[in-house]
């Protein structure tokens, strides 16, 4: 919900470092009235996308197991890698946001939401994929086996990771959910390295 064109209200870890960055590109965007935005953002293609995904994951493996096509476990990469693309494609370019100094009109429960059901299902894919594959369906073939994996991996390392990003920029126990994100795929360091590290010396 934070507007790339001002400067967000100082929270969280790294408020401070990125507090020059960030307001030093204020005058160069604000010019542009292109980038202002008027219609206030929504959480719809979040709350499309989490559930979507994750559901997919094991409805190709449903559809692998009774059609005998193992390709039916690789329909969540499908789905990833080409029907956002195209969307985006067909869409055009938008850099417009929503004023900061409007942020008040937002509710922001549903894109807070968004992050900590995300923790829920990535936890979720994770512990119920090793479940499914070794107790559940030990003999599954090497086709499904591996699709599982990657699409698993896909929902809690790319989504995953993503929405762990927003939630390590802050404090207490939301910062903690971001870190357990990062730590489910073996990727726990960049809490660190992202916010002590990236942020310090970087940008």
């Amino acid at each position: 919900t934070q507007s790339h064109t001002e400067m967000p209200p100082a929270e969280g870890k790294s408020s401070s470092l990125a507090a020059g960055a960030w307001s030093r590109s204020v005058g160069v965007v604000e010019k542009d009235k292109s980038y202002v935005r008027e219609d206030p953002p929504t959480p719809t293609p979040f709350l499309v996308c989490l559930p979507l995904f994750p559901f997919l994951v094991y409805f190709g493996q449903y559809m692998a197991e009774t059609t005998g096509a193992a390709w039916w476990a690789y329909i969540t990469l499908i789905v990833a890698y080409v029907v956002p693309p195209v969307l985006d494609m067909l869409g055009g370019k938008d850099n417009a946001n929503f004023p900061l100094t409007r942020e008040k009109e937002l509710n922001p429960f549903p894109f807070h939401f968004v992050l900590h059901a995300c923790a829920v299902i990535s936890s979720f894919l994770v512990f119920y994929g090793a479940y499914y594959a070794t107790v559940l369906h030990p003999n599954m073939g090497t086709g499904r086996f591996i699709g599982l994996v990657l699409s698993t991996g896909l929902c809690t390392g790319g989504l995953g990771i993503t929405y762990a990003h927003e939630l390590i920029h802050k404090d207490g126990w939301a910062g903690r959910v971001g870190t357990w994100m990062l730590c489910l795929v073996l990727y726990g360091h960049f809490t660190i390295e992202h916010v002590e590290g990236h942020h310090k010396n970087v940008a």
